[in-house]
This record gives structure tokens, sequence and C-alpha cells, in this order.
């Protein structure tokens, strides 16, 4: 037990001369050299033991092309707690760094393998080449990073008489004024601005003459006079087709009402002829009702009425229209006149 304590006291103190000191806290895990590095800088002398650093040891480095210190530190130091900071120097695989590109930004600055980098513009800038670029596993980038070019409007082609007064820009946000010689007067917008996407905000002003100009002002009042009359002819032949379409609308609206109201007419006289027609229809059976021996004793009197003599083969025969037998008797002895003659 007592040389437990011993041992512990002498792992954290240590005698220097008849004193007991501190022991320094000791780092592991670098050998003296670092993989893809070519450069390697130690601030204090190695340890007596291989692979051991004292406390406060700093160690300096630089990485080979297409790698890069760990997490961006090129400088570690062994800590009090026996821990290099950051980390144990050694060189991962990055690819090399970009440069801050003038008239746009990147995504990201990251140059570890798998990462993506994108290329914005400013305004006024196009971009020229591949916007989007990733950093292999080999340490190279998959493609040349575009650029951003300022845009410019296209060139202008002055038209006769016209003049430029400021000193001409092409570059966006650039604005032109334009004047006529002597004589002769802008026709159109007399300034111009070149946008940001590189297009002129309209087109050129032309020159006219001034004395095309006041003969066009005479003309153009004579015009509006003659635009003014004809607008009121205009006016009031439009009102006068306006009265004729009103005035055709209610005729046709008359004729259709009559042609209604005659077939109205129509369907309600034949309708009072068949309730006519009903009516005395039910009159005559109503008729037939109270006396049904009536067309009998008719028909009696027709038969009377036409009582004949029949005169056939030398005989005058008259035939009784009373009774049936006695018409049977005078068949049977009929009158001849011829026997009497005799």
């Amino acid at each position: 037990m007592r040389d437990l304590r011993t041992l512990t006291l002498y792992a954290k103190w240590e005698i220097s001369g008849d004193l007991f000191i501190p022991r320094s806290a000791v780092c592991y895990g670098f050998s003296g050299t670092i993989a893809n590095s070519a450069n390697v800088y130690i601030s204090q002398g190695f340890s007596k033991v291989a692979g051991r650093y004292s406390e406060g040891t700093i160690v300096s480095y630089s990485c080979n092309d297409h790698f890069a210190p760990l997490d961006g530190h090129t400088t570690v130091q062994c800590t009090t707690s026996g821990s290099w900071s950051p980390n144990v120097p050694q060189c991962a695989v990055s690819c090399p760094a970009l440069n801050k590109p003038s008239n746009g930004a990147l995504s990201t600055t990251a140059t570890s393998p798998g990462v993506i980098v994108t290329l914005y513009c400013n305004d006024g800038y196009m971009l020229h080449g591949t916007p989007n670029i990733t950093c292999l596993v080999n340490g190279y980038w998959s493609n040349t990073l575009a650029t951003c070019n300022q845009l410019i409007c296209p060139n202008l082609v002055l038209v006769p008489h016209l003049v430029i007064e400021n000193t001409p820009a092409c570059t966006p946000g650039s604005v032109i004024t334009f004047s006529c010689e002597a004589g002769f007067v802008v026709s159109g917008n007399r300034t111009i601005l070149c946008d940001k996407t590189g297009h002129w905000n309209s087109t050129l002003p032309s020159c006219i003459s001034s004395n095309s100009t006041n003969t066009n002002s005479t003309n153009t009042n004579s015009t509006n006079t003659n635009s003014t009359n004809t607008a009121h002819s205009t006016s009031n032949s439009k009102s006068l087709a306006l009265i004729g379409g009103v005035f055709a609308f209610v005729l046709v609206v008359l004729a259709v009402a009559m042609v209604v109201i005659i077939i109205l007419f129509v369907v309600w006289v034949r309708r009072q002829k068949r309730i006519s027609l009903s009516i005395r229809s039910d009159q005559d059976e109503q008729i037939h009702l109270i006396n049904p021996n009536e067309d009998d004793e008719d028909e009696d009197e027709t038969s009377a009425d036409e009582g004949q003599l029949s005169i056939a083969r030398g005989t005058v025969r008259f035939q009784p229209l009373y009774s049936e037998d006695k018409e049977e008797e005078d068949d049977e002895d009929p009158i001849n006149f011829d026997q009497d003659d005799k």
C-alpha cells in the first residue's frame, strides 16, 4: 500500500534537488512528422521519449498541394490537459482555396471533398462560365469557376442631326441626353437609360425641321377641327342609327304581338265552335231520351205520305200503308181493269 502511494506521488510530482515540483503534462499522438506535409516546425526540443511532447510545445506546419491542415489550423499546441489543441497536427485532402470573385460572391468558402460552390454576380454583371463547381475526393475542383463580366448596352447609331450632349457611356445605370442641330427639334425621349439587364430603356429620338413643326402644328389644328366636325357628324349618324334601330325594334315587337293576337283569336273561335256543337249534341240526346217513339211516328208519317200506286202488267194495285194484313188481302184480290172492260 505504501508503494502504491509512492508511485502515485511520483506520477504527479518530480524531484528537483530537495524539492518536489508538479510534473508537466505530456502530449502523445505526434511522431514529429506529418503525412502530406513538407514543412514541420516544433518550438521545443523533442522529449527524451519518442512521441512524447511536454506541455506548451507548439507545432507549426504546412501541407502539400491539394491538402490542408485539419480544421484549417496550421499551428497546434500541447495543453495542460495533455492534448493537442485544436487537434493532432495532420494534413487532409482539400481543394485549393478560391479567390473572392470581383463583382460577385461565393455561396461558401469550404474546400473539403464533396462541397459545391456557387457563384452569384452583382447587378449589372453577367455570369460567364459554369456557376457551380464541386470539390472532388482527389483535391481538385470539377471545373473552373465562372466570372462576372460587366454588362454593356449596345452601341448607339445616331440618326441625322441628332447630337449627344453628355459623355456617352454604355454601362448599366448610364444616362444619355440628346439634342438636335440648329433648325431642328427633338421628337421623342430626350434621355435614355442603360438598365441593369444591359438594354436601353427607350429608342433613340429623331430630329425634325422646325418649319415642319410649324406646318405640322397648323395641319394639326386643321386636322383637329376636321376631326371635331367629323366627330359631330359621326355622333349625329350614330344617334339617327340608334333611333332607327329603336323604331325597327318597336315595329318588330308590334308585328309579333299582332301575330300572337290573331293566333289566339283563331284558337278561341275554334274552341267556341266545338263548345256549340257539343251543346247541340247534348240537347239532341236529351230530346231523344224524353220521346223515344217520336222518330217511329215520323217514319210512319213519311211512309203514309209516300203511298204509291203501282201499275204493272196492266194491273192497278193500291198498297195500303197502315196494315200489313190488308196488304196481303189486296195482293190476293187485285182489281183487274181488263176483265171489267170485257
